[in-house]
């Protein structure tokens, strides 16, 4: 496979598994629409799902509902909440894609970190 082949994964089936795990919470955000592609489908994006993690982020450890943290990104909008979150006392712990596929700050700014490699989504959305 070419590194920069496209693959459909199954979102849904995925985020829908991710869901059924003990204290795991998949934020999903408002669809919005960006036109049609060639072949006239309509192209959609989902916006403020960054900003929903966010708060979910501080709002749980200002609470002290959650003593670790797990996020699954790499965009460097998380960075001031992983950072008040460690304030708050909160291991943070970033699950992240291949090199090039997260913010480096975010790395930095991380407890501890894993790479989620393209088999292990693809293995977990065939299940």
């Amino acid at each position: 496979m070419a590194i920069n082949q496209r693959i459909r994964i199954p979102k849904n089936n995925f985020f829908n598994k991710l869901e059924a795990i003990e204290s795991f919470e998949v934020r999903r955000g408002r669809p919005e629409s960006r036109g049609t592609n060639a072949a006239g489908e309509g192209i959609f994006i989902q916006k403020q799902v960054d900003v929903l993690l966010a708060v979910d982020i501080l709002i749980s450890t200002f609470r002290q509902s959650a003593d670790s943290i797990v996020l699954i990104a790499g965009d460097s909008d998380y960075i001031p909440a992983v950072r008040e979150a460690k304030t708050a006392g909160a291991i943070v712990r970033l699950v992240h894609g291949p090199r090039n596929t997260f913010h480096k700050q975010l790395w930095q700014a991380r407890d501890w970190r894993r790479e989620l490699s393209l088999k292990d989504i693809l293995d977990a959305s065939s299940r």
